[in-house]
């Protein structure tokens, strides 16, 4: 089974999964009710809101008049019109949201994480409802909106159990605070495609003067992937911008082969073909250009650093377990301890024993949730955290048979020792 661990992992991974390379499903912790991940609803198109605002009957808990209504139902009032850009397709917005039942009861707000919530318009598959798609359309930043959305338009006759109950109406309160317009791709001649092999061709837009990456590299990037005909697949600022990558953890050669290529400042398009079929014939000693290109991806290398390195602990420090489990606390924390039953906030950086990052929330800056009880954590972990405190810091020598076994995980070879340094934030309380 996965490990939690790989929730960073696919962060690490930041490129294959805008590339839908090792997509596993929807982000791990996503808000249900945040405008949320729609598993019910097919993807809808954008329509075009009526200019015209004219009075219609509406429910609790809006009740002012002025509501439109569009063909498909949804109803809306702009509250405050704002000023800045307006949100087209394939941008990515960034919103403050309320969201309530029709007896006024609030099942979800940003507003109370203090936290807002990001995605692109017209994603497919949609990360949000059909009616948040729609009653985003001509909002401009710093703009807020009511909207009614008929069931249809949210989840259905299925709801999303226990907060939203089966063939409910659902209100919206939205602020639209930024606006990320979509990239486009740059213009470039074929003739100007240095072939690297049957599967790769890159045209170097601009070429930097800075570090090239190793193997171990960490990497500062920004990304956009298209499909031959220029639909837009992914690009990083719908995660993290700029992201973080590990090079050691980008699991497709093509892409990995172009990153190494190239050097801090600069900027490459890469043309990725499908894997060439099995053949008899000998190797060409010349590469050939890509004969199916499958994708096209542009990376800015804004940075090439180092990666974090083991913390260094002299032997006769350690904590030895009788399960074999090591460890040694880097700082002892003041607060309470976590039973195997608790969900954790830590931050934590895992290496194989030769310096290889695996995972690390630290690159990120995005500490992560974790449920100690969930069939995916380590026996490692769970041993190695339930004795600290909040506040502490711990590092991790943990036995393959307490780690990944014999069967290894991506980036983790079959029977390997792995090290972690494990900050333990927050006891997250029920």
């Amino acid at each position: 089974m996965e490990s939690i661990n790989l929730v960073t992992a696919r962060f690490a991974m930041i490129l294959a999964v805008g590339l839908g390379l090792f997509w596993s499903g929807a982000a791990v912790g996503a808000d249900p009710a945040a405008g949320a991940v729609s598993t019910t609803q097919p993807a809808v198109q954008a329509e075009k809101l009526p200019a015209s605002t004219q009075p219609v009957p509406t429910s609790q808990p809006f009740q002012e008049k002025g509501f439109a209504t569009t063909e498909s139902g949804l109803r809306y009032k702009d509250v405050s019109k704002g000023q800045g850009t307006t949100a087209q397709a394939n941008d990515v917005v960034e919103v403050h949201y309320k969201g309530m039942l029709e007896d006024g009861k609030q099942f979800d707000s940003s507003y109370d994480r203090d936290t807002t919530f990001k995605f692109r318009l017209g994603q497919k598959p949609p990360r949000v409802i059909p009616g948040w798609e729609k009653g985003l359309a001509n909002m401009k930043v710093g703009g807020k909106r009511q909207l009614i959305i008929p069931p249809h338009l949210a989840y259905g006759l299925r709801g999303m159990p226990p907060m939203i109950p089966p063939n409910s109406t659902l209100y919206f309160e939205l602020e639209l605070v930024k606006v990320i317009q979509a990239p486009k791709a740059s213009e470039t001649k074929p003739e100007d495609e240095i072939a690297d092999g049957p599967e790769l061709s890159y045209v170097d837009i601009k070429v930097g003067d800075g570090l090239s990456p190793t193997e171990k590299s960490v990497l500062k990037i920004r990304a956009s992937t298209w499909k031959p005909d220029g639909t837009l697949l992914f690009f990083t600022a719908e995660r993290q911008d700029p992201a973080t990558v590990l090079v050691s953890q980008i699991g497709h050669e093509s892409v990995k082969k172009g990153l190494m290529g190239m050097k801090a400042g600069g900027k490459r398009k890469l043309l990725i073909a499908k894997p060439a079929p099995p053949t008899t014939q000998p190797a060409t000693t010349q590469p050939a250009k890509p004969r199916d290109v499958q994708m096209i991806i542009e990376v800015e290398l804004l940075e090439v650093s180092s990666p974090p390195t083991i913390p260094e602990t002299p032997e006769g420090e350690y904590v030895i377990n009788t399960s074999g489990l090591k460890y040694h606390d880097i700082k002892v924390g003041e607060g309470e301890s976590p039973t195997e039953t608790s969900r954790v906030k830590i931050h934590f950086t895992g290496w194989l024993e030769d310096g290889t990052v695996i995972d690390s929330t630290i690159l990120h800056d995005m500490p992560q949730d974790i449920p100690l009880a969930a069939p995916g954590v380590i026996k490692g972990w769970l041993e190695g955290i339930i004795t600290m405190k909040v506040g502490g810091k711990r590092k991790l020598v943990i036995p393959p048979d307490m780690a990944y076994g014999k069967r290894g995980r991506p980036g983790v070879p079959p029977e390997s020792t792995v090290i972690y340094e494990i900050e333990l934030l927050e006891i997250i309380k029920p």
